[in-house]
C-alpha cells in the first residue's frame, strides 16, 4: 500500500486543475469535497480508505471527483437563469457549455477510475446438511 495523500492534498490536486476557483470555495470547501468523495468510494468498494492515509490507487477518482463537485459549485450548474436591466443581461445554465464540458469530463474521468478499482466479490458459502 503506497500512502501519498490525505483530503488536503488531494484538494490541491484538484485546486491545480481548476482555474480561477474563487477564494470563497479554495480550501476548506475543496477538502470537504475530497473527504465527501473518499466517503462515496468508501461506501462503493467497501474498503476502509480514511482522510489521512490515502492509497495511492484511490487518488485519481477522489481527485476527478473533488474537480467535478468544485466546477458544478463554481458555476452553478444545474441553475438556469436569465434576466437583464436595460442592456446588461446575464444568462446561466445548459447554455454555458464549457462548464458543463469540464464537468463531464471528470465525471467520465472518475467513472474510468472507479471502475479500475475493484468491487468486492462477496462470497456466500451454505452448507446442506
Amino acid at each position: 500500500m503506497a500512502v501519498i495523500a490525505n483530503t488536503g492534498s488531494v484538494a490541491t490536486f484538484a485546486y491545480n486543475r481548476v482555474d480561477g476557483v474563487p477564494s470563497a470555495i479554495s480550501g476548506t470547501v475543496m477538502a470537504q469535497y475530497a473527504e465527501l468523495s473518499v466517503y462515496q468510494l468508501e461506501n462503493w468498494t467497501g474498503d476502509s480508505i480514511g482522510t489521512t492515509a490515502i492509497d495511492q490507487k484511490y487518488v485519481p477518482f477522489l481527485t476527478e471527483m473533488t474537480v467535478a463537485m468544485t466546477l458544478g459549485r463554481m458555476h452553478g450548474v444545474g441553475i438556469d437563469f436569465n434576466w437583464s436591466l436595460g442592456e446588461f443581461n446575464v444568462s446561466k445554465g445548459s447554455s454555458s457549455s464549457t462548464e458543463v464540458l469540464q464537468i463531464d469530463l471528470a465525471l467520465k474521468n472518475a467513472e474510468r477510475e472507479l471502475s479500475n478499482l475493484s468491487k468486492p466479490n462477496r462470497i456466500y458459502q451454505t452448507f446442506y446438511g
